[in-house]
């Protein structure tokens, strides 16, 4: 029940991130600044009302298994740690950035 659980809130985290930088993406790459092979005539209204189904999903999960949610965020957390202090430090940084866009707003 528990491993049910943490995969559910994992995946709910994950639509939060997706979101999140779904606005990101359209500030920092605005529109002509690279080629889209589709532009969402509504946007950022999905990305704001999945974000919202998924604060609402924290919250109900919250209620019923508060303990695990708590649990979850303290993992990835850690691990968050983990990846910044020791793991990141082998990634080569100047090959982020390889396809032939151009760097985004604010860089």
């Amino acid at each position: 029940n528990q491993a049910i659980t943490f995969s559910i809130l994992s995946g709910v985290l994950q639509y939060t991130f997706m979101s999140i930088n779904i606005i990101m993406f359209r500030k920092k790459w605005p529109l002509g600044s690279i080629r889209r092979g589709y532009t969402h005539p509504f946007h950022p209204i999905p990305a704001m009302v999945l974000f919202c189904l998924c604060v609402v999903t924290f919250f109900a999960i919250f209620l019923g298994f508060g303990s695990q949610l708590i649990a979850m965020v303290a993992f990835y957390f850690l691990i968050s740690l983990w990846f910044h202090f020791y793991r990141y430090k082998f990634v080569r940084r100047g090959d982020q950035f390889t396809m032939p866009w151009p760097k985004p707003q604010g860089y």
